[in-house]
């Protein structure tokens, strides 16, 4: 055989295993969602709903008290960070129920897994070049490139800031859930919040990591947003 017929489109073989990737995440996280609207049962979803609202001090007994953005936010919440009453998420029990037979073993605990992981953070916009670049305000993630394929970057404006929830898939970072971009002074009200209420919450656990606070804790973040800086921790 000739170099040519043993040549391999490395490129293109990147192109194929990225979008393959990107279906599995999608569809995955399509069912899971799915599962814990249609699956669950309602006492559930009640006292989901009282928790988050709570957490993100919004008023239980306030008729459509979530709506817009913070119903999206609580419909990502409820089926990935949400712990029900038998002190599990509800993608762990959507795997137990047998969800997603159409992947391997291996394949359903890496994605369950990196959902699990995902969490809501601030997110600085830097420019370089042509590329929008975000860089986390407090755990270890390494600066990520916002792809407008994945990203609604149109309107983006350099200093300010977006609240997201990014999910690495193959090579790109996407975002899940809804995506809410924040001017400065939004940004230090939201900021200096969460930066106080996680020093709260780490005197009484030291070794807290900003991840597991922001999805247990920060979602206060949404009525800071709302109410311009009343909401107390």
């Amino acid at each position: 055989m000739s170099k040519e017929e043993h040549h391999v489109d490395f490129l293109r073989w990147r192109r194929v295993r990225q979008r393959q990737k990107e279906r599995q995440f999608y569809r995955l996280l399509d069912d899971v969602l799915t599962f814990a609207e249609k699956r669950t049962l309602m006492r559930e979803k009640v006292r989901a709903r009282h928790i988050f609202q709570q957490l993100t001090g919004q008023k239980p007994d306030q008729p459509g008290a979530l709506s817009g953005l913070a119903e999206q936010v609580f419909r990502i919440w409820y089926a990935l960070d949400y712990i029900n009453i038998r002190h599990r998420r509800l993608i762990q029990e959507f795997l137990d129920a047998g969800g997603e037979t159409w992947l391997d073993k291996k394949s359903r605990l890496i994605w369950a897994s990196t959902l699990i992981a995902s969490f809501y953070s601030i997110f600085f916009l830097t420019r370089s070049g042509e590329d929008w670049i975000l860089k986390e305000m407090a755990s270890d993630l390494p600066p990520l490139t916002a792809d407008p394929r994945y990203w609604p970057t149109e309107g983006w404006q350099e200093g300010a800031s977006v609240m997201a929830r990014p999910v690495k898939v193959g090579v790109h970072y996407l975002p899940i859930g809804p995506i809410r971009m924040m001017s400065p002074e939004e940004t230090d009200d939201v900021r200096r919040w969460l930066e106080r209420v996680y020093a709260t919450k780490k005197l009484d656990q030291p070794h807290l990591p900003w991840r597991v606070f922001m999805q247990r804790h920060g979602l206060g973040w949404l009525s800071q947003l709302e109410s311009g800086g009343s909401v107390e921790s």
